[in-house]
């Protein structure tokens, strides 16, 4: 009887880990399709994918990003600058929200705030900067 247990447990465990995907890697299949969606035009679909991404992982930075895209996609460009911040805070060192989030600024006329996000997103090595920084003089 005490063997059938253990098989019964063993069983259970194995099947019980191997069915489960780490949440690491099920968060990045959300953006994955979350990006499908996007290139479909399907923004809302989209927005809900990077939202389960967020909620298995809160930490997600890039899911914050993509999110943010999105939104501003639809022009909601509150929520999109929101989740750049957002992203900027998990990882202060992704280029990419820096950029993203000086756009936003330039629509709401904040010449000096979008500068001071351009020149972080620079810095960071963020690729086609060049151009955004020279309206910074």
């Amino acid at each position: 009887m005490n063997r059938n247990i253990i098989l019964l447990f063993l069983l259970i465990t194995t099947g019980f880990f191997t069915s489960c995907k780490p949440r690491e890697q099920k968060a990045q299949e959300l953006l994955n399709e979350g990006t499908i969606m996007v290139a479909q035009g399907r923004h809302n679909e989209a927005i809900d994918l990077f939202t389960r991404a967020i909620r298995l992982l809160p930490e997600f930075a890039q899911a914050y990003t993509y999110r943010g895209s999105a939104k501003f996609d639809i022009g909601d460009l509150t929520g999109a600058h929101d989740d750049y911040t957002k992203a900027i805070e998990i990882d202060p060192t992704y280029a990419e929200p820096y950029d993203f989030r000086g756009r936003i600024k330039l629509v709401w006329s904040d010449e000096d705030g979008a500068c001071e996000d351009f020149k972080k997103a620079y810095a960071l090595g963020r690729p086609g900067m060049y151009e955004r920084l020279r309206r910074c003089q």
